[in-house]
């Protein structure tokens, strides 16, 4: 993290990509509180340097809003993350496309934090529209396409719509 503050503070487009690296390895860990300011310094140089809604900035946004999510630790906080998660892949299906990877990747995080908040009827709307894209763009056997379905099977199981999981 020093390094790239440092090192790189006349490259902002290398040290936001430290950065984010940092925050995401961070989160992936286990460690979300930790990732919070990396990422927000990467949400901020990268908009700054490419505008709000350069594919770099909206992946940015994206893992600013899921680290948000993992720190949430109210129903105040967790209701206050949804709205910048949705704005966001909002903002990446109109800036990028329904069918671009991050995109299918903003709609399958989303559907795994819906999920996880016990909305598993938006979180299974959601998935189903992601596999849809995922399946018309990625190939069959892509990480993001396998977890996608994986997790829809899972919530329609859950949901005692095992036929459904079948599919």
């Amino acid at each position: 993290l020093g390094t790239a503050a440092t090192r790189f503070r006349d490259q902002p487009e290398v040290e936001a990509a430290l950065k984010q690296s940092l925050a995401i390895t961070l989160f992936k860990l286990g460690l979300p509180a930790q990732a919070v300011a990396p990422i927000a310094d990467a949400v901020r140089l990268r908009t700054a340097a490419q505008g709000a809604e350069a594919p770099g900035t909206l992946e940015s946004r994206f893992w600013a809003a899921r680290v948000a999510a993992a720190t949430a630790t109210s129903e105040r906080d967790r209701a206050a993350v949804e709205a910048p998660m949705r704005e966001t892949m909002e903002t990446m299906r109109r800036a990028l496309g329904e069918s671009h990877p991050q995109t299918i990747f903003a709609m399958r995080s989303m559907a795994e934090w819906l999920d996880e908040q016990g909305r598993r009827d938006d979180a299974i709307a959601l998935w189903e529209q992601a596999l849809a894209k995922a399946r018309a763009t990625l190939d069959p056997v892509d990480t993001s396409a396998v977890q996608i379905a994986a997790g829809l099977a899972y919530a329609q199981a859950a949901a005692g719509r095992p036929e459904r999981a079948l599919e």
